[in-house]
This record gives structure tokens, C-alpha cells and sequence, in this order.
């Protein structure tokens, strides 16, 4: 029985792992939604390209910067701390008794300071003779996923 129960723990924590999907993952599915696009509905979206070229081939590539600043605020760390309690109590019957315990308690450490992370994100997509989107690329996918604002959906 206990060879079962565990055989279903490490099935579950499996399919769990299967369905986590990877930063990168999430930025192809999202840039995935805009093959077929126009280029007005990606500056619709995007704003502004930061260049616009056609190619030797004669197709249009399009670059769009997508930024984002996220703040975390400052924090104690929390550092244990164990003491050891010596002390007196009486039983039922009226006899004084001594005790030691050891405990470990949270305490407040330094002061962690709030910091700001700063997400970039180049966007490049190529657009086929009808003008449309039918490739793109993309830089650091952790800095998309943030730049993109993927995190928010999650």
C-alpha cells in the first residue's frame, strides 16, 4: 500500500510539472496570437516601431522596444533565533518541578532596501508580400515575459 500511495505522489507532482509551462514558452504562445496581423493592428498594440526596413527579398521587418519597471518594496529578512528557557512549574500533586526547552523564533535581521528591476524587450517580426506577420523573433524571454506584462495573466 505505501509503494502505491507513493507511486500516485510522484505521479502528481509529474502531471504538475508537465503543466508548468517555461518563461520562454509563454512569450512564443503569446507572439504566436499576432501571426496574420497587419502591421496596424501590431502598432496598435505595440506603438511606435523603433525601425521599419524592407529587406534585399523585399519583405518588411519591424522592430518594436517594450519596457517595464517593477518595484519591490524594502523588507527585514528574517533571520531564526534559538534560546534555551529554564524553568520552574508544579505538578498536580503540588511537586516543584524544573523544565528546559529550546525554541526558535523569527526575528527581524537588516533592512533589505526596495529595488527596482528594469525589463527591455526587442521585438522583431517579418511580414510576408500581403503585408501581414509570418515570423518574429524576440530577445531575453525573461525580460519579455516581464516587459509583456505575461507575469499579470498568471
Amino acid at each position: 500500500m505505501p509503494r502505491l500511495r507513493l507511486g500516485f505522489a510522484l505521479l502528481g507532482v509529474l502531471l504538475l510539472a508537465a503543466c508548468a509551462a517555461s518563461k520562454e514558452d509563454l512569450v512564443s504562445e503569446k507572439l504566436d496570437g499576432f501571426i496574420g496581423m497587419p502591421k496596424q493592428a501590431l502598432i496598435g498594440v505595440f506603438g511606435t516601431p523603433t525601425s521599419d526596413s524592407i529587406r534585399r527579398n523585399g519583405l518588411r521587418y519591424v522592430t518594436f522596444r517594450q519596457s517595464r519597471e517593477t518595484e519591490s518594496g524594502g523588507y527585514h529578512m528574517s533571520i531564526p533565533q534559538t534560546e534555551t528557557v529554564n524553568g520552574l512549574y508544579y505538578t498536580r500533586d503540588g511537586w516543584l518541578r524544573s523544565y528546559s526547552e529550546t525554541r526558535t523564533t523569527q526575528v527581524d535581521g537588516p533592512w533589505i532596501s526596495a529595488s527596482t528591476d528594469h525589463w527591455t524587450c526587442l521585438l522583431g517580426f517579418g511580414f510576408d508580400a500581403g503585408g501581414r506577420v509570418a515570423s518574429y523573433t524576440y530577445g531575453n524571454a525573461i525580460d519579455c515575459y516581464y516587459a509583456l506584462r505575461l507575469d499579470l495573466y498568471r
